[in-house]
């Protein structure tokens, strides 16, 4: 692409990932002699490298460490057992690459060669580490009898790196968006921790493990434990027939509500010990049914808002929430005043080290190994997404808007005040700044017309009764209550005071508490109403309210637990957070909606929609081109098209020896008062849609063009 398009553009990112591995029930176990180990073999598809880059101005290497390395507290499985089991159905290591890129994990020269790995997971693929348990965070009470401290781990980047191929080369993409298959995986997982289980010396699981300096009876008491752990995921992880995900999507809500509320508030590692029904209840399980895909964040911590309807803008506690979800642990407990908190395995640091290494990291562009754009074509759709696309999708990434923001990104510090500034920003005031986030739109889902089952799941029926869940919640709100009262007493010391008080959940004055109940009363009332129900006269609020105070108080547990002075760690906490201000409760109307981000890098983010039923932006464009059904995983990339190329998919994957990572999705129609499967390819369709006049065939070729672009 020429640089007179390329000049016109400006890519910068934050972010930092919101994820989680589903599941599904498992094969049976079987028995045979112990088997010599395979060696892995190395990709047959050349590596072109990746697409996108770190910014100028910063150690990349160092960037790309913290970002593929870093632990954030996940805590999938023991790791010696996870490397010493066999897979399921031979003798290969699970572990072994042949096994894991079945599964979509991804190998690259360039990750291998960063360098600062351990040697027991040199290799492993992107994104899985050696996660150990009570380091960078207060040990949870529930582990202080674990037969080990050292897990296999997931990373953001596991699930956040891109990967599609054209003409015999890959090309990888950093936070973009993998092709994993997380069902399959756990359910292979759970498979293989079967066998070893039913016959741990035939399949050589004791051999290893004794080669790892750990004899037979402590190997088979961690085994037990492993299959007690895999077991417990598969129970709260059912996918029902006809809801699977494939690659590259998962129900990341479900799992996350799931682990929380019916196993993490009142479980414990010894199988014997009851679930606390005051804590965590089965009966909040729910299955595991509207698969999303997996986003690009390489912008995310600069957005509005974030997660599939804009559930929240601030990046901590949102990440928290992901960590609970990827296998990380939480638990309930009283602080000295009796009120109950939430304490998690979060390594909230290395969180915010993640979310700035995200920060450098650009937007991917068009190869010069793919097809040329058409400037020109280019330029006129350029104009033509204005007409028709802007007022959904913003364009803050434009160099007109660049040139103005300070050294972290931030703040508007330029001379220049752009007329259509609040077309593509949102201003937000904290602690006395100003900052601009990049404008995201909410449509309201039944107006979209896309897939309505994760709004109708998640934002539309799903309450759980969980009293001790709702009295962390309730302090939650009491505690921005207590804080915005604060405020209003004005200059510096009181806003660090109201940032201390509600770190502390606490007022030294009776008239303030006094100010603060009725207020939080008048805010619950508000919830109890017809049309805005998050919450029910039987006790029950909507789970996803839950969630959020749960979250919010896991991250001030961290605090609390980690800095003796508050006012420091009331500014770390801020800081961390990336100083965006108080999030507020939200209405119902304001949860079912769905998000429209801006766009750039969208050319390596298919298949499209929010559940990823349509496989190209050509697909988007032109409705009547959708198809009932098609491949994913095989990753192969249609530049024309723009998206996943379906032919080149139906030939690899429609095969007899078709590669294990392929997975066809059959779309389906929305229909009025019908739930489907979660997979309908209708909606962003018609006059509505584009500010109110379709546009011609000819401009959206052009719109098409400019998207490969930006």
């Amino acid at each position: 692409m020429g640089r007179r398009l390329f000049s016109a553009l400006s890519r910068v990112a934050r972010s930092a990932p919101l994820t989680i591995c589903v599941l599904a029930p498992v094969a049976g176990a079987c028995t045979q002699p112990a088997p010599a180990l395979r060696t892995p073999r190395a990709s047959a598809v050349p590596q072109a490298g990746f697409l996108n880059h770190w910014r100028k101005g910063a150690d990349a290497q160092g960037l790309a460490r913290t970002w593929y390395f870093t632990t954030q507290g996940s805590h999938l499985l023991d790791f010696d057992v996870f490397m010493s089991i066999a897979g399921p159905s031979d003798g290969t290591l699970f572990s072994a690459r042949q096994s894991l890129e079945a599964y979509g994990f991804l190998y690259a020269d360039d990750y291998q060669e960063l360098g600062g790995r351990e040697k027991e997971t040199l290799d492993l693929p992107i994104g899985v580490v050696k996660d150990r348990r009570g380091e960078g965070y207060t040990p949870l009470e529930k582990h202080a009898k674990d037969l080990t401290q050292e897990y296999v781990g997931l990373t953001c980047a596991a699930c956040h790196t891109g990967d599609l191929k054209f003409k015999g080369e890959r090309f990888l993409v950093h936070a973009g968006q993998a092709n994993f298959d997380y069902e399959r995986f756990i359910s292979d997982l759970n498979a293989a921790v079967s066998k070893a289980s039913h016959d741990p010396k035939g399949t050589g699981y004791l051999e290893r493990m004794a080669a790892k300096g750990v004899d037979e009876v402590k190997a088979t008491r961690r085994l037990a434990a492993a299959q007690a752990r895999m077991d417990g995921l598969r129970e709260r992880g059912q996918v029902p027939q006809g809801r699977e995900a494939g690659p590259g999507r998962l129900d990341a809500v479900g799992h996350i509500l799931n682990e929380v509320f019916g196993h993490q508030y009142g479980s414990s590692n010894d199988p014997s010990r009851p679930y606390d029904p005051a804590g965590s209840d089965r009966a909040s399980i729910k299955p595991i049914q509207v698969p999303v895909s997996v986003p690009p964040v390489w912008n995310a911590a600069r957005l509005q808002c974030v997660q599939t309807n804009c559930l929240t803008s601030n990046s901590l506690t949102r990440n928290v929430g992901e960590v609970l979800g990827v296998f990380g642990d939480s638990e309930t407990y009283k602080d000295s005043s009796g009120r109950w908190r939430v304490r998690s395995t979060a390594k909230v640091k290395n969180l915010y080290a993640l979310e700035e290494a995200l920060d450098w990291v650009e937007s991917p562009r068009w190869s010069p190994k793919f097809p040329a754009v058409d400037e020109n074509l280019a330029l006129a759709g350029a104009k033509a997404f204005v007409t028709y696309c802007q007022g959904c999708h913003a364009q803050p990434y434009l160099a007109k808007f660049s040139a103005q923001w300070d050294t972290v990104g931030e703040n508007w510090g330029g001379t220049e005040d752009p007329s259509d500034l609040d077309n593509h920003f949102v201003s937000e005031s904290y602690l006395g700044r100003t900052r601009y986030g990049w404008r995201v739109t909410k449509v309201p889902f039944d107006k979209v017309g896309t897939d309505d089952q994760f709004i109708k799941a998640h934002a539309g029926s799903r309450y759980t009764l969980n009293p001790r869940a709702t009295e962390i919640l309730d302090g939650k709100m009491r505690d921005g209550i207590l804080a915005t009262v604060r405020e209003r007493v004005g200059g510096p010391a009181a806003l660090l005071a109201a940032r201390i008080a509600e770190l502390e959940g606490r007022d030294v004055t009776l008239a303030g508490q006094a100010i603060v109940n009725a207020q939080f009363d008048k805010l619950r009332k508000t919830q109890l109403t017809p049309g805005n129900d998050l919450r029910r006269t039987d006790g029950s609020v909507m789970t996803l309210m839950l969630l959020a105070g749960s979250t919010a108080s896991a991250v001030d547990s961290y605090f609390l637990d980690a800095y003796s002075d508050r006012q420091t760690a009331a500014s770390d906490r801020d800081k961390f957070a990336f100083f965006r201000a108080r999030p507020q409760p939200p209405t119902l109307a304001q949860m079912k909606v769905y998000r429209a981000r801006p766009l750039n890098g969208i050319a390596f983010t298919s298949p499209y929609g929010h559940n990823g039923a349509w496989p190209t932006l050509e697909s988007v464009l032109f409705p009547e081109t959708r198809p009932e059904s098609f491949w994913v995983g095989h990753n192969e990339f249609d530049p024309r098209a723009v998206g996943v190329d379906v032919k080149k998919g139906e030939a690899i994957c429609g095969a007899a020896n078709r590669p294990p990572t392929c997975f066809k999705l059959i779309t389906s129609v929305r229909r009025s008062g019908v739930d489907d499967n979660g997979n309908s390819r209708s909606g962003h369709a018609g006059a509505a849609h584009f500010q109110g006049r379709e546009p011609s065939p000819e401009e959206k070729r052009a719109i098409l063009e400019y998207l490969k672009s930006i």
